[in-house]
């Protein structure tokens, strides 16, 4: 095979070192087509530096990784298809590598360990992995998800995680978040006490060398088959910025119909909420249940429906509509986009009387209420069973009301994907609370397939179907097992329904049981001293030290706080808004036992409430003239006594760049225009105080010259050629030749 050659090739390329973005001259030798037509990029390597060449068939963002190397020539695995194809080579620093394969271990750690940077390795079985959702490299996150790492095997009994082991950053910050571990010890969930920044990059660490399985090992966090390690995932969280007239239409009914008859009836009052912008992207129902949210988020994004605003709630006291949770794409442009893909949102209708409370210290069963089992006999006996104490909010506060109500599975606030036809759909609705802290048996009816029309035998296998809000997908929580008299079907031991929302059987792929606890002796409850650290602004750090109390679980609560009424962990920080004299109340609940608790108080003068709301100041001044399309980097520090941020949401807009705007400590964005403007920050903390800072820039002009350069081809081979972001040359010749560019 004759070789194609291009020579004179030099090139400027935007290279990616760690999470800063420089730009700096980089060469490029030479690209051609070697041995069985595989593509070859050949450049001079720089000490301290590793490189990744990614192709794509789009010529804006080649982004999957095809090669890699501490030296070129870095070569595709395959021969480069005969239609277009678009390569770049990026320069990253060894000290801060990607795990590109996301499989825990950092590429340069597996090139010198010999192992592929490129495939997932698989841990030895004989060590406690981690898995965690959102997964490595997942895009698309909801800005309200909590993270959720899975153990293979459950954690020592009696281990405490604190964020000290278990944490979440954004750039070089740490985000606020607490840690809720699972009461089987098999999963552990980050919640997130400030709001995630949407388009940005979240990363999630695990120092496993911290945490000790049932077997006394350390945690492979990092997946190097080796004990310990700190595990790191990232992921790409969605944009909620609202573009241009994109908009999302649609109508919201009730699931029941109009008095028994094939007429949907409309609701009026229903409010939407994109989340993360909850406060200016929204929309309410009119009185023929039609809504416009415009203007929306292009792409993915999450929204929340609230029926419980809709005319004919009666919330929290009496009957209401749910508050639902769903995915919805849109076309940037496009102004009726569909909701959900068919507008239509069906809301069931929660009866009085549904919600129950749960108890703190025995099993709670919840059944359909006597009216709804009077008007459908074959849901007598259905009912879900509560581990005590097993209900909390994300703010860790526990406890709250249950209730469960039966929907007809054509009449779900979406429809249901080819492939599941549940006979039944049950909704499992609380008052507040979002999460159980260990997976909850439900018992549902034996009800004929809506298909076949039979029913399965006594003994017969199924599978327990839940709607994942946070994935905006159905998944399989467990096996379910036919009762001997044929009536029911129940959860295996050990699996069971992990979060409130919609919930169906239908026989699928088996999944196996968790462990089942043998029951615990009570201990007693002892509590050491809580120590309070003051802090600016009204905020009062509490912690109640880890080994002087018995082992458990600890919950605080202040009333009048601004941040939060009720919080978790052995350390936790509380803003109060105005001056006063405020109590707050550490509750330890041992895992086995009564719980115990303490109260002390705290004093807010007025003349600290003055600095509550810390503009920032930036890290280190712009330059005073940058040209056009060159990075500027802001960041801000803050006056605070641990060197973290005070509350409350951080917003950038610099009107005319590129991006426009942005959330959080750090910023860069680019002037494309010549001429002096200003980027303005301002923040609002919890108790509604604002304040601002900005910073002046004088753009100027950035010529852009090229030097020509020469290149062969040969007919009907693919010749692809590209500098920083655009296109250069993508073509099949008819003919061989050379050229000019």
């Amino acid at each position: 095979m004759k070789r194609q050659s291009f020579r004179q090739l030099a090139a400027w390329l935007q290279l990616f070192a760690a999470a800063n973005l420089v730009a700096q001259d980089f060469r490029i030798d030479q690209v051609r087509l070697g041995p069985e037509g595989r593509l070859e990029v050949t450049f001079p390597a720089q000490a301290g530096r590793y490189y990744r060449l990614l192709g794509g068939a789009q010529p804006n963002v080649p982004a999957t990784p095809v090669a890699i190397g501490f030296q070129g020539p870095l070569t595709t695995p395959e021969p480069v298809a005969a239609n277009a194809g678009f390569y770049r080579v990026e320069e990253l620093d060894r000290a801060v590598a990607l795990d590109t394969d996301g499989d825990g271990r950092d590429d340069v750690a597996e090139m010198l360990a010999g192992t592929r940077p490129l495939e997932r390795d698989t841990p030895p079985v004989d060590l406690t992995s981690v898995s965690s959702s959102p997964a490595a490299g997942e895009s698309d996150v909801a800005v309200t998800r909590e993270t959720v790492l899975r153990f293979s095997r459950p954690l020592a009994a009696g281990t405490t995680l604190s964020t000290a082991q278990l944490y979440a950053s954004f750039g070089q910050r740490r985000l606020l978040t607490r840690v809720e571990l699972a009461a089987d010890r098999r999963s552990a969930t980050l919640f997130y006490l400030e709001p995630i920044p949407a388009s940005a990059r979240i990363r999630v660490s695990l120092d496993g060398s911290a945490v000790r399985d049932v077997a006394g090992k350390a945690v492979d966090a990092d997946g190097d088959g080796e004990p310990g390690g700190l595990g790191q995932i990232e992921f790409d969280t969605v944009s909620v910025t609202p573009v241009g007239t994109t908009g999302v239409v649609g109508r919201v009914f009730a699931s029941e119909l109009v008095n028994g008859l094939a007429l949907n009836r409309p609701l009026a009052g229903v409010t939407i909420t994109v989340d993360g912008a909850e406060e200016s992207l929204r929309a309410v129902t009119d009185a023929n249940g039609n809504f416009r949210l415009q203007p929306a988020p292009a792409g993915t994004f999450f929204v929340h429906v609230d029926g419980r605003t809709a005319e004919g709630s009666q919330w929290p006291g009496g009957a209401y509509y749910p508050f639902v949770g769903k995915a919805w794409d849109a076309v940037a442009g496009k102004a009726d986009n569909l909701a959900g893909g068919t507008g239509e949102i069906f809301l069931p209708f929660v009866r009085a009387g549904t919600l129950q409370p749960v108890s703190a210290t025995a099993e709670t069963r919840i059944e359909f209420p006597a009216e709804v089992v009077a008007a459908n006999p074959d849901l007598a006996g259905v009912n879900l069973l509560l581990p005590p104490n097993s209900l909390f909010a994300d703010s860790g506060a526990r406890g709250g009301r249950v209730g469960i109500a039966p929907v007809s599975p054509d009449r779900l606030p979406e429809p249901l994907p080819p492939g599941l036809n549940f006979p039944l759909v049950i909704t499992v609705q609380t008052d507040g609370g979002s999460n159980f802290d260990r997976p909850v048996p439900v018992t549902f009816p034996n009800l004929p397939d809506p298909i076949t029309g039979e029913k399965l035998p006594p003994g017969a296998k199924s599978a327990l179907w839940s709607f994942d809000h946070d994935l905006g997908s159905w998944v399989i929580n467990g096996p379910m097992t036919v009762s001997a008299d044929g009536k029911f079907l129940v959860c295996d031991p050990g699996t069971g329904i992990r979060e409130p929302g919609w919930h169906g059987t239908q026989p699928g792929t088996s999944l196996d049981g968790g462990e089942i606890e043998a029951e615990c002796e009570a201990t007693g409850c002892v509590m050491g001293p809580i120590q309070i650290t003051r802090l600016p602004g009204g905020r009062f750090r509490f912690e109640l030290e880890a080994d002087v109390h018995t082992p458990g679980i600890v919950n605080w609560f202040a009333a009048d706080a601004g941040n939060a009424q009720a919080l978790a962990g052995d350390l936790v920080e509380f803003l109060f808004c105005e001056p006063g004299t405020y109590n707050i109340t550490a509750q330890l609940s041992p895992k086995c036992g009564d719980p115990c608790s303490k109260t002390v108080s705290v004093t807010v003068t007025a003349e600290e409430l003055v600095t509550q709301c810390d503009p920032g100041r930036l890290g280190a001044l712009p330059p005073e003239t940058v040209k056009a399309g060159e990075l500027i980097k802001l960041n801000l520090l803050f006056h605070d006594a641990d060197d973290t941020p005070p509350p409350g949401d951080l917003r950038w807009v610099a009107e005319g760049a590129n991006p426009a705007s942005g959330i959080g400590l750090d910023f860069r964005t680019a002037f494309c225009a010549p001429g002096p403007h200003v980027i303005r920050w301002s923040r609002q903390n919890p108790c509604g105080k604002q304040c601002s800072g900005q910073v002046a820039v004088q753009v100027l002009a950035n010529p852009c010259s090229l030097t020509p350069f020469e290149f062969n081809f040969e007919a009907a081979k693919p010749l692809f050629l590209m500098i920083t972001n655009a296109i250069i040359l993508s073509t099949t010749a008819s003919s061989g030749g050379s050229g000019v560019w």
